[in-house]
């Protein structure tokens, strides 16, 4: 079985590691929390959540290790920044097959499609009082609404819930209201 390069150094490299070289983390439960080391943050909105992938309330910043670096470093997220990650922790990585790295470029492309649709939903939802109706009687408070970015379509008929598969959202499930 052959790994990817993205697998290594998600294994290699800690994500809190990375994070702590521009902002300090305390534990907050199972998360690691602090203020934001992409942008200028007042009060503490980055999290780094159990499964190695980091959330930021404030600039909306998700991913891995990997992303992070590219955030960090003003680098095109991706191969170039996971090349720079590698060169710059030492890591020896396998060998590319070219037709795995196209299907990874592809999955990642097409994540980064449903993050940007999970979030055009999520912005939507604070002008649909009913849908936030809705999911607060599903026992979801904004809280919650925020941290799995769940959201409405733009004319409120429906909810959107991001479909989250290792820290990487995969597609986007709406539930269609009732009345």
């Amino acid at each position: 079985m052959t790994v990817s390069v993205f697998e290594t150094l998600r294994e290699q490299v800690a994500i809190v590691k990375v994070a702590r070289t521009r902002t300090l983390l305390k534990r907050a439960g199972k998360m690691m929390r602090g203020k934001c080391p992409i942008h200028k943050d007042a009060t503490p909105s980055f999290f780094i959540y159990d499964d190695a992938r980091a959330h930021c309330f404030g600039c909306q910043f998700h991913g891995d290790v990997i992303d992070l670096h590219a955030a960090l470093k003003g680098l095109n997220p991706g191969i170039e920044a996971a090349l720079d990650l590698a060169h710059e922790h030492n890591i020896k990585l396998p060998d590319r097959d070219p037709d795995a790295q196209r299907k990874a470029d592809e999955r990642r492309q097409k994540e980064a499609e449903y993050e940007d649709q999970a979030l055009t939903c999520h912005q939507a939802l604070s002008q649909q009082q009913t849908v936030i109706e809705w999911w607060n009687l599903r026992g979801f408070n904004d809280e919650l609404i925020k941290r799995y970015i769940l959201g409405s379509t733009q004319d409120g008929t429906a909810a959107t819930i991001p479909y989250w598969h290792r820290g990487r959202i995969k597609g986007l499930i709406r539930r269609r209201l009732q009345g």
